[in-house]
């Protein structure tokens, strides 16, 4: 029986149908035969169930049939996609790992992001541009629940950053870099596009993989294979790789026209696992660096679970043909060399709530105002914000020795505490007490600030109060209940 690839698609979401009730079956699609733990490289619709079970102990009607319209089956035991995986900073499932929580500029796939609306984190899987009249937009694309907690959550111009996305007055810490565009939340697509700022830096590449070189939808005879080979970069997981067990897969809960992708150290970078929480929205490209697909689950990693691990990812021109029914045709470089830096040219349309007065330092001065010392921390950071910009800014030893000193860090550690109010400032950055890093950033200043700097340093910096463990609540509290005229001692 010789059908097109069109045709054998068409016949997927009908067998899932008719298999739905039999024991075990979670999901159908379209791959190769396997046996003796061997491709044999015919094309067959792959039921995919929990655990096999012996034909024979199974009654006529309870059992898979050898072919489904004329196409061969073949029953395979593997997990199915029911983790998405955007994660809250610093879960995973797995590991453990050596998770990606670094700043990059220029900007690249591969990397963490966040959004604003949303407190999880995931990946910047690829960056692409907009075909259009020049200069075209330029977007970075990942998954729509790595932005919102749901659908219904979505708001238009969101601020999405990176690593973070934290406010910052100045420029060496920001971490927005642009605006949530458009996005897709349902059984068939999970994905957004984030358009940047005007004159931001890129490299339309992926870490750690190189250059993108166009993109390439994987073909039936390709999966048919089971071997063809796929790596992604995640920042989680980081670089890893698998082979495409399937393409246009349908999932008993509904979810449908997604690849399934089984671990293979080998090829990656020796994890034995495809994904975990956090790696949303990485890209899934083939041995060329050509996009392949936007990786959106993971299955199950219960400690004990059968093949835990695989990654299950949205077809690539799939998604695109989604985007351009909105008027956005995605363009993936095909002609980039290794660092090779671009700017974008087009802006968001609206203003970014962070490139005027950000929110969080108005919620900042709001709450210091509420004590005697919070009003005079207040009062030296009005005094001497432009000096202590421009030092961290044009100053390159300064700017160096302050991310030594761990003050990048602790300035977006700072700036998540005001809006996760709860949590607790980490005890160490880097290896090295937090209280340590603080007093470290202070003294970069007190060596290369000036006069007045100097001395408003050695008075304020006893007013500081130890910061490891405690959240935001118990510092205000702290500033409100010291005694007046009192020091905190280190």
């Amino acid at each position: 029986m010789t059908l097109t690839e069109e045709e054998y698609k068409r016949v997927v979401p009908r067998a899932m149908a008719a298999f739905r009730d039999l024991p075990n079956v979670h999901s159908v699609g379209l791959g190769g035969r396997e046996r003796a733990g061997k491709p044999t490289g015919e094309i067959v619709l792959k039921v995919f169930v929990h655990r096999k079970t012996a034909a024979e102990s199974l009654a006529p009607d309870k059992r898979i049939p050898a072919t489904f319209e004329g196409v061969p089956t073949d029953v395979v035991e593997a997990p199915e996609p029911n983790h998405p995986i955007a994660a809250p900073a610093g879960v995973a499932l797995g590991g453990p790992y050596n998770e990606e929580e670094g700043r990059y500029r220029p900007l690249r796939g591969g990397i963490q992001l966040g959004g604003k609306a949303f407190g999880g984190l995931g990946t910047l899987g690829f960056i692409c541009r907009v075909d259009e009249p020049p200069p075209n937009r330029i977007v970075a694309i990942t998954c729509h629940h790595v932005l919102f907690s749901s659908a219904a959550a979505e708001v238009a111009n969101t601020a999405v950053g990176q690593p973070t996305p934290d406010d910052s007055v100045t420029k060496c810490c920001r971490g927005v870099f642009g605006t949530f565009l458009k996005g897709y939340r349902d059984n068939t697509m999970d994905a957004a596009a984030v358009r940047f700022e005007k004159d931001t830096e890129y490299y339309p590449q992926i870490e750690e993989l190189g250059p993108v070189n166009s993109d390439h939808s994987i073909t039936l005879p390709e999966a048919a294979t089971l071997t063809y080979p796929v790596r992604k970069r995640g920042r989680t997981t980081r670089l890893t790789g698998g082979t495409i067990q399937a393409v246009n897969a349908v999932h008993a809960s509904g979810l449908s026209g997604y690849m399934v992708i089984k671990p293979n150290a080998e090829s990656g970078g020796g994890t034995a696992t495809f994904a975990d929480h956090g790696d949303s929205g990485s890209a899934v490209v083939n041995d060329d660096v050509a996009i392949c697909g936007l990786l959106f689950a993971m299955s199950s990693l219960t400690p004990g679970a059968a093949q835990a691990g695989w990654g299950f990812a949205w077809d690539i021109d799939v998604m695109k043909a989604r985007f351009a029914a909105d008027g956005l045709d995605l363009i993936c470089d095909s002609s980039a060399t290794a660092d090779d830096k671009r700017v974008a040219q087009v802006g968001a349309a609206a203003p970014l709530e962070t490139t005027t007065a950000p929110a969080v330092a108005r919620q900042l001065e709001s709450d210091l105002s509420d004590s005697e010392l919070g009003r005079a921390l207040t009062a030296f950071w009005l005094r001497h914000s432009v000096e202590l910009n421009h030092l961290v800014n044009r100053n390159r030893r300064v700017t160096t020795r302050w991310h030594r000193a761990g003050g990048s860090a602790l300035f977006q550690v700072g700036v998540r505490s005001v809006y996760n109010p709860a949590t607790p400032f980490p005890t160490e950055i880097a290896g090295r007490s937090t209280d340590e890093c603080l007093q470290a950033v202070l003294d970069v200043f007190d060596q290369y600030g000036s006069h007045a700097l100097r001395d408003d340093i050695r008075t304020y910096r006893k007013l500081i109060p130890p910061v490891a463990g405690r959240s935001y609540v118990e510092l205000l509290a702290a500033l409100r209940g010291e005694p007046e005229g009192a020091r905190w001692q280190h």
